[in-house]
């Protein structure tokens, strides 16, 4: 990534961009509210040969679409990553009319399909298209990150930005939090394979998919920076390298990396080709899901958007506050305080507590009080043996007429 231009400055202690990260939902859900004049404006930088500005709120009251929430009710990273992939699938279909009834916009010029694939992709995904537990995930993976790069890290790097690497499969256990969506699907597709047979530290090397929580490994690659007011911008590109470059069953042998001419736009579709490779996944003696897997990587690779081709993908620019609080939160998740238990759990843990007490008081030396009121007992003891009389100082069940 290469920065287009830079605005170095203070956050703004006053300025209208700035209510948006602190909870004002008229600014983030597009109001009519104008920039301040004083403020930096926003910095833009280029992913892939794509300009975006860093200009995207924090999470807030725009989650609650009707779009976004059917989405969010399909799971969390699971349901986010089959959004996706039909959403650039539909991208690409419309401007190479070759996906169901977008075949019909042949008669259309290749220039007017284009156009409108392009404005398709031009909505950027942004804090408000995360699922909650994904981008609690994000914030973590992101708030690793500047803790390794240090409290006063320039994250900008002269336009480079910082490099937030997929987080290990122990890190993507201990802080992501798979919905029963996630956990069916890494079930289906096979994510939770080899996980039994790995310790800890072999966890911590593991990338990828391998168990349900290995679902969120596969969020946390992309690029970070840090706009004039010390907010966390992660940047990347949807799209798809040659995903199953030598993997093919029977064709090895083909490690090359570059897409096939129709992926690239050079030729027509090789249906042949590809129906053989297909026909290759299916046949492997491999789980269900696995084998679904590796269809749709390589159908995507045949039809998705190309990393090669700056026209093609959506941009992302997630919001995820400032920095101070990621790695606040960061720091917390590493060092978990214990929380106050409610109901049952914690009237069970009273009594128990109470009941530790009192034996812990048992058994523990007597003091100068507990001598003297042991004094006292066998005083009072002494005295009502001798006059054979109820204890004053003792409890008693006996009726006046029975004694």
């Amino acid at each position: 990534m290469a920065v287009d231009h830079l605005h170095d400055g203070e956050a703004m202690n006053n300025g209208i961009r700035s209510l948006g990260r602190h909870g004002i939902s008229g600014y983030r859900l597009g109001g009519n509210i104008g920039d301040d004049p004083d403020d930096p404006p926003p910095m833009t930088i280029t992913a892939e040969g794509v300009p975006i500005t860093l200009d995207a709120s924090e999470r807030g009251l725009g989650r609650f679409t009707p779009t976004r929430i059917l989405r969010n009710a399909m799971g969390g990273l699971g349901g986010l990553a089959a959004w996706e992939m039909a959403r650039d699938r539909m991208a690409r279909g419309i401007e190479n009319a070759d996906l169901g009834p977008s075949r019909a916009l042949r008669v259309l010029p290749e220039g007017v399909r284009e156009w409108m694939a392009n404005e398709y992709d031009e909505t950027r995904l942004t804090a408000d298209d995360l699922p909650g537990n994904v981008h609690d995930f994000a914030q973590m993976i992101a708030g690793q990150a500047l803790a390794k790069a240090g409290p006063n890290a320039n994250l900008n790097r002269d336009g480079r930005g910082t490099h937030i690497p997929y987080p290990t499969q122990q890190f993507a256990a201990d802080h992501f939090d798979p919905t029963l969506m996630d956990r069916l699907a890494g079930r289906i597709v096979g994510t939770n394979r080899d996980v039994s047979s790995m310790n800890r530290d072999q966890r911590n090397e593991a990338m990828g998919f391998t168990d349900p929580s290995g679902w969120g490994a596969t969020f946390g690659q992309g690029t970070m920076y840090e706009d004039a007011e010390g907010n966390i911008h992660l940047i990347d590109r949807y799209n798809f390298p040659n995903m199953t470059a030598g993997q093919v069953p029977g064709r090895e042998w083909d490690t090359d990396t570059q897409f096939s001419d129709y992926a690239r736009g050079l030729g027509p579709h090789d249906a042949e080709q590809y129906d053989q490779d297909i026909a290759a996944f299916w046949g492997e003696d491999k789980p269900w899901g696995k084998r679904a897997t590796n269809v749709l990587r390589h159908h995507m690779s045949e039809f998705g958007s190309t990393e090669d081709d700056p026209t093609e993908g959506r941009s992302w620019d997630i919001n995820l506050g400032p920095r101070e609080e990621l790695l606040a939160a960061y720091e917390a998740a590493l060092n978990p305080q214990p929380s106050r238990r409610k109901g049952i759990a914690w009237l069970r843990d009273f009594f128990v507590r109470d009941g530790g007490e009192q034996v812990a008081e048992r058994d523990a030396p007597p003091t100068e009080i507990d001598a003297a009121m042991q004094r006292i007992q066998a005083l009072n003891a002494k005295v009502a043996n001798s006059r054979r009389i109820v204890p004053m100082l003792e409890p008693t069940n006996v009726l006046p007429q029975e004694r």
